[in-house]
């Protein structure tokens, strides 16, 4: 027969691994999570690096860079770089203004 003592280290060993499974569920979690991140944020870049590359090269020019930099502007934007690009406005001299 059991006694209270062994009754709660069971419950005590019971309850414990409750916790582990429950840390383990929650790792996995969190690792599918940043890998489903991850993989949406490749989709976003190839999908924008196709759109870029089908542009002319003055629109590119309009747009701010060259064609030789679509590779870095999408990872820029899309987190895989460090944001070096200066963003500023250029303003024309027009007539009708």
């Amino acid at each position: 027969m059991d006694t209270p003592t062994q009754l709660l280290h069971d419950g005590a060993r019971a309850s414990a691994a409750r916790v582990g499974a429950n840390l383990i569920a929650r790792r996995f979690r969190i690792a599918a999570r940043r890998l489903l991140a991850r993989w949406l944020r490749q989709r976003q870049a190839a999908r924008m690096s196709a759109e870029l590359r089908r542009l002319d090269a003055r629109t590119l020019r309009d747009l701010g860079f060259d064609r030789s930099e679509i590779d870095s502007v999408v990872a820029e934007i899309t987190g895989d770089a460090e944001r070096t690009r200066v963003v500023s406005r250029r303003v024309r001299w027009h007539p009708l203004y």
